[in-house]
This record gives C-alpha cells, structure tokens and sequence, in this order.
C-alpha cells in the first residue's frame, strides 16, 4: 500500500511535476486505498493460513473454495502500522475461521480471545495493525451469531383472545397482540396487533381442524415459529416442527 509523504517533502522546491507525483499523487493513492476511496474490492484467496492485502477492503476466499477454512495471519508487508483492514467471505457456503493470535508477525488478536468464524456475507470485520499483529476493532454482529441468555421469556401487550361474539366470523377469528417471542436463538417479533382466522387450514399444522365441528370439545395451542404463527392441537410441538424451531 501506498505510504504518506512527509511533510519535510515541501520543504525544498519543487516543480509542478515532482509535486503531482511526489506529493498530492500519493495521497490520492492512499484515499483511493481507504475503504469508501472509490477501488473496487478486490478478493484475496488464503494460501496455507494466510492471505497479503493490498488495500484497506478484501474479500477473503477459502483455499481452493473449500467450505471451511482457517486465516491464521495476515502478512503486514503492504500495510504501514495503525492502517485498518475491513475483511468479510465472499459466501455464505464457505466460511473463514479467524484464529486468534496463532502466533507470529501478522497473527490476529480478537476481542474475545478466541476463533471467529465468518459464516455471512453479512458479517465485516475490522482489524487495526498494531506492532507486527493485528488487532480487531469492532465487527459486524449478525443474530444468527447471537445466543439468546433466557430463551423461555416472551413479551406481549395482551392475553389472545377471540375477536368478538357479535358474528360468526368474529367467534372463529383470534385477535392477537403485539409480540416478541424467543424461538431457538432466534427472536420473533409481531410489531403490531394481528389476527388469526381459525377457518384457514393455511393456520394449522392439521388443516381438519379449519372445521369447527372438528374442533368442539378440544383445546388448541398457539406455537410461534420463524415464519409467523400455527395452531395445533399438539401440546409439546406442532406437526412439522420441532422444540428448537417453534415455542408454545
């Protein structure tokens, strides 16, 4: 990568020519190399643990587009000390473990002392070049990386109940309030009040029960799953889905 001129360079004259390409050209280099200067990303594939950036944006490659692999050091050569590096994978189906301070000039040193694994395009990391290492700033937090502390605690504003008694459609149509539910280590959230139409074989995990005379006389559940909602007469798991991807 490009270093700054200093700036004792102006101190002696200079013509125009040694000024553009001594003094103003380097540092549009060097903006050009800063992420956001305008070069397109280039992809930098690791070779045995490694990989050598040119510029201050790559996108890393596994070695030979393996599915997984380890980025143990990243050479420093081109990169002056304090210059910061943005890295990510070039795709979801082959992530990048970034081992922590695997030891040696270019090791990386992470903030919670231990591996990363890159497993989204979604995901960024940001490293500063610290002595011969390189330090991690901050990163990309995706929730798919997140592990939820209480998984069994739900918020909702009310108790579900039916809509009304007024009419037919009211007596089979549930009204549902605004929600958030942990499912797995994912968390659902219902932004506003909704409703369920218990004649819809679309809302249940055994569409026989969309019939109301094959519902008198039972008790039904609400499971939350990913995509939304679906009753069932089940009481542990709806048919279809298991006790990691649906909460009662």
């Amino acid at each position: 990568m490009t270093t700054l001129p200093d700036i004792s360079y102006l101190d002696s004259a200079r013509t125009e020519g040694e000024l553009k390409t001594g003094f103003y050209g380097p540092q549009l280099d060097v903006i050009k190399e800063l992420p956001g200067g305008g070069e397109s990303i280039s992809t930098l594939a690791i070779s045995s643990g490694s990989i050598t950036p040119t510029a201050a944006t790559h996108l890393v490659e596994t070695e030979g587009s393996a599915s997984t692999d380890d980025l143990s050091i990243i050479d420093v050569t081109n990169m002056p000390e304090g210059r910061y590096l943005r890295i990510r994978i070039v795709d979801d189906s082959r992530e990048v473990v970034l081992i922590h301070e695997a030891g040696g000039t270019g090791q990386i040193s992470l903030i919670n002392s231990q591996n990363m694994t890159l497993s989204s395009t979604k995901k960024w990391v940001t490293l500063c070049r610290v002595g011969t290492s390189w330090v991690e700033i901050n990163s990309t937090i995706v929730f798919s990386d997140l592990t939820l502390i209480d998984p069994v605690k739900y918020h909702r504003a009310f108790i579900p109940t039916i809509s009304g008694t007024s009419s037919a459609s009211e007596r089979v149509t549930l009204s549902m309030p605004q929600m958030s539910v942990a499912v797995g280590n994912d968390l659902v959230v219902f932004d506003s009040d909704f409703t369920i139409d218990t004649s819809s074989t679309s809302n249940w995990d055994d569409s026989t029960y969309a019939t109301a005379a094959n519902r008198a006389g039972k008790d039904f559940y609400i499971y939350v799953h990913s995509g939304g909602v679906i009753l069932s007469a089940n009481s542990t798991i709806p048919t279809g889905y298991t006790a990691t991807n649906s909460r009662k």
